[in-house]
């Protein structure tokens, strides 16, 4: 499957001058990234899409009715049960960088040579 990154999609909206009074339509949507940039911009956009895979996705993709506050409540749940569960099978959760260790893990951490670092893409907006 192609897709288009977003930022490529919101470059060719603005050159057409695409906005809320305009209807886009995507007759191959793919997994859907030209109809999320499209309601993140509140411009109306319909996606069609034969494979259904990258049409399951691009369902999920576009149905925003979850409630962020719900979804955070969630998974602190979901992981409040998994360290029940694991402590009750007589494991114990170690977190990947323990915080004694933490500072000293990320200072040993690798970066890029300076004269390289300008080669990264940046965001556009």
């Amino acid at each position: 499957m192609l897709s288009f990154p977003p930022h490529v999609v919101r470059e060719y909206l603005e050159r057409f001058g695409i906005d809320s009074r305009h209807r886009v339509l995507d007759p191959f949507c793919g997994t859907g990234t030209t109809i999320v940039e499209c309601k993140k911009l509140g411009i109306p956009a319909v996606g069609i899409e034969a494979n259904p895979l990258a049409h399951f996705v691009a369902q999920v993709k576009i149905d925003w009715s979850p409630d962020p506050d719900e979804l955070i409540q969630h998974s602190e749940y979901v992981a409040e049960r998994a360290r029940a569960q694991l402590e009750a099978d007589g494991i114990e959760d170690d977190p990947l960088f323990p915080s004694t260790q933490c500072a000293d893990t990320i200072s040993n951490l690798r970066t890029l040579e300076s004269d390289v670092m300008h080669l990264l893409l940046k965001k556009l907006h």
